[in-house]
C-alpha cells in the first residue's frame, strides 16, 4: 500500500486527505465462482439464482445469504456487474466478490462500474474474466468515511432512478389498459353512443411498398430527405414519430433512383422477415422514402392519422403474413384487415387522451435519461 496524490475532481466538503492506492486483492476477503448448477434450477422455487444475465431461475435451496457483488465471468455478458442481497443461488459462470472492512461494498460497486471491467476480457471464442485478473486491479480510494458518504449519495440517486422507472412502468400499464378498454368499446366518452362502423383498411387509406435502396446511395446522414429502414425504428427519439434516420438522400439521388417520395403523413412498418412479428408501427412525416423491407399506410380524410396509428398498434399484422421461408405480406393482405372505426370527432377525443398519456411516458423517460446522465457525470468526476 502506498500514498497516491491523484484525487478526483469532485469531492464532498470536509474531505481533503490524499487517496490511498490498493490492489483489489487487499480489499476483499475472497473472489469465488458460484456453486449452483444451472441445470438444477426450479422455475417455481423460493430463492433466485443469479447468473451472467441477472436472475436466470429459482430454486428451493440457496448457496449464499448476505450482500455480495456479482460479476459475470464468461460469455457475451462477461464483465457485467450487479449487487445481490439476501438468500440466493449463484451459477458457476459468475464470480462472487466478498469485501473486507477497508472498503464500502457499494462504493466498490460504483468504482468497478466506472472502471469498466470489459477491458479485462480476453478470449475470442468464449469471452472470459478471471478472479486472478480482478485481484490485480489498481484502485485509488479515500478513507472509509468518505467512501460511505459517496456511496450513500449515489444510492440515493439510484433510488430516484428506480422510483422513476416504476412510475414509467405504471404509465405504460395504464396506457395499455386504456387502449384495451377504448378499442373494445368498453370505455366511451360522454355524448358518443353511436356504434363503431366495421370496415377494412382498404376503405381507410392507401398502402405503398418501399423501394430498392442501393448501397451506393447509403451512408449520407445530413441530406434533405430521410430514407427509413426497419432498424431506424429502434433509434432513440423514433418511439412514435420518425424524427431521424441513418440514411438520407437529396433530389439528385432521388432522380437517379427513379423513386417518388411519399408526400403524405403515413404509418410505416416492416413487411418482410421476422421483424413483422414485432408489430412495430411508427408515424412518418411527409416527403420520405422507405426501403423495400417496409410498407407505408397513408390514411385518407375519413380517419385521423394518430387514431389509425394507435389502432394499428392493437392489431397484430403478423397474423396476416404469407408463410414461407421468408414471411411477408403485400398490399392486399393489409387492405383485407378488418377494424371498427368511430366518428371522426370521437377519434380526435381518443387521440387527445392517448397523446396525453404518451406525453407523460415521454416526460418520465426524459427524467430517467437526465438522472442517468447526471449520475454518469458524477461517476466520472468522483472516481480516479
Amino acid at each position: 500500500m502506498s500514498e497516491e496524490r491523484l484525487v478526483p475532481k469532485l469531492r464532498f466538503s470536509g474531505f481533503d486527505n490524499n487517496y490511498t492506492y490498493y490492489k483489489l486483492n487487499q480489499l476483499i476477503k475472497k473472489i469465488s465462482s458460484g456453486k449452483t448448477n444451472i441445470k438444477e434450477k426450479q422455475a417455481n422455487g423460493k430463492y433466485p439464482i443469479f447468473g451472467s444475465r441477472n436472475i436466470i431461475g429459482y430454486s428451493n435451496s440457496f448457496d449464499y445469504d448476505g450482500d455480495y457483488i456479482l460479476i459475470a465471468r464468461v460469455g457475451a455478458n462477461a464483465g457485467t456487474l450487479y449487487k445481490v442481497h439476501g438468500k440466493c443461488g449463484v451459477s458457476d459462470n459468475t464470480l462472487m466478490l466478498e469485501t473486507n472492512e477497508l472498503i464500502n461494498k457499494n462504493y466498490l460497486y460504483y468504482y468497478l462500474k466506472q472502471y469498466n471491467l470489459n477491458r479485462l476480457i480476453f478470449g475470442s471464442g468464449q469471452p472470459l474474466i478471471t478472479g486472478k485478473q480482478l485481484k490485480k486491479i489498481n484502485l485509488n480510494i479515500p478513507a472509509i468515511k468518505e467512501q460511505n458518504k459517496i456511496a450513500n449519495f449515489l444510492l440515493e440517486i439510484d433510488k430516484k432512478i428506480e422510483l422513476l422507472a416504476q412510475k414509467h412502468h405504471k404509465y405504460q400499464d395504464f396506457k395499455k389498459y386504456l387502449m384495451q378498454q377504448i378499442f373494445a368499446q368498453k370505455l366511451r366518452f360522454a355524448d358518443f353512443a353511436d356504434d363503431w362502423v366495421e370496415c377494412k383498411f382498404k376503405d381507410l387509406g392507401t398502402v405503398k411498398s418501399g423501394v430498392g435502396f442501393s448501397n451506393k446511395y447509403q451512408g449520407h446522414t445530413d441530406l434533405k430527405y430521410n430514407v427509413y429502414k426497419v432498424s431506424d425504428m429502434n433509434l432513440k427519439g423514433n418511439e412514435k414519430i420518425m424524427n431521424k434516420s441513418n440514411n438520407t438522400i437529396d433530389d439528385e439521388i432521388l432522380s437517379e433512383m427513379g423513386a417518388k417520395l411519399i408526400d403524405v403523413p403515413s404509418i410505416i412498418f416492416a413487411k418482410v422477415g421476422e421483424a413483422i412479428f414485432l408489430n412495430r408501427k411508427r408515424i412518418a412525416k411527409p416527403n420520405f422514402l422507405i426501403d423495400n423491407n417496409m410498407m407505408a399506410f397513408s390514411p385518407n380524410k375519413t380517419v385521423n392519422l394518430e387514431f389509425m396509428y394507435y389502432l394499428s398498434t392493437t392489431i397484430n399484422f403478423g397474423k396476416y403474413a404469407q408463410t414461407g421461408a421468408l414471411p411477408s405480406y403485400n398490399a392486399s393482405d393489409i387492405y383485407s384487415i378488418k377494424c371498427k372505426i368511430p366518428s371522426i370527432e370521437e377519434q380526435e377525443k381518443i387521440v387527445n387522451i392517448l397523446s396525453l398519456t404518451d406525453n407523460k411516458i415521454d416526460f418520465c423517460s426524459n427524467q430517467i435519461r437526465d438522472v442517468l446522465n447526471f449520475k454518469k457525470g458524477l461517476l466520472q468526476q468522483m472516481f480516479v
